[in-house]
């Protein structure tokens, strides 16, 4: 095991409406880890200890491949940066994807999602996302993707997380 710390990634990619389309492609990638960060921040009951323990097995899956981590996972930086095993990591980079109201209303229309109690709460946090994701602290790296394709968000995202990691 070596002492190098990586940076980890976390993909809220709140402007499409199947959650795991973005992160589907990402994880082809040979130099970092994609997993689904969903099941450990939807959990009801501590989330603080589970998110922190999640950050734990994270790092200890980066530490053992020598790979960086991306979670997906509808997460805002105020849920991780002050968990104490945010600091396994050299850097937490996060990620946001958004979409117009009309590009997010096709897509769920495209899918046949008809489910209100489903939509409106992703419509809100798409919203708030595309407007106020810059001034979250740690900053939110935000990608429209309204006018995108799944391969040039995913070109996108990718290009971002290797600079980071190169």
């Amino acid at each position: 095991m070596s002492n190098k710390k990586t940076p980890i990634f976390i993909l809220n990619d709140q402007g499409t409406c199947d959650f795991s389309d973005i992160a589907k492609s990402l994880n082809e990638s040979k130099d970092y880890i994609v997993v689904n960060g969903n099941t450990f921040c939807n959990f009801p009951l501590e989330l603080a200890y589970l998110r922190n323990e999640w950050l734990k097995v994270c790092f200890e899956i980066s530490e053992k491949i020598g790979l960086p981590i991306v979670i997906n996972a509808s997460l805002m930086p105020t849920t991780i940066k002050n968990l104490d095993n945010a600091k396994l990591f050299s850097d937490i980079h996060f990620i946001a994807t958004v979409s117009d109201n009309n590009r997010f209303t096709q897509r769920y229309n495209e899918l046949n999602i008809t489910n209100n109690d489903w939509i409106t709460p992703a419509r809100m946090s798409n919203d708030y996302l595309r407007e106020h994701a810059q001034t979250e602290y740690p900053e939110m790296k935000v990608f429209d993707i309204s006018d995108m394709s799944l391969s040039e968000a995913v070109a996108e995202i990718d290009a971002f997380i290797r600079e980071r990691i190169s």
